[in-house]
């Protein structure tokens, strides 16, 4: 799991907006961090659906 996600960090850069994920063998990943970050992640792209339905109204609006 560790790897796996170390992995995405490095790829896809920082998924965890307020902190970092943990270097070297002292880190170590709780299921309370993860589950934390997946709601945290669930709430900002519900904010960005919404931006995004937004823009596509505004959009629509503007080419009528």
């Amino acid at each position: 799991m560790k790897g796996i996600l170390a992995k995405s960090n490095t790829q896809y850069g920082k998924f965890n907006m307020n902190g970092q994920l943990p270097n070297g063998e002292g880190g170590e990943f709780t299921i309370d961090a993860v589950y934390t970050e997946l709601i945290q992640l669930r709430q900002t792209n519900r904010v960005l659906e919404t931006r995004i339905k937004q823009l596509e109204l505004q959009n629509f609006n503007m080419t009528r």
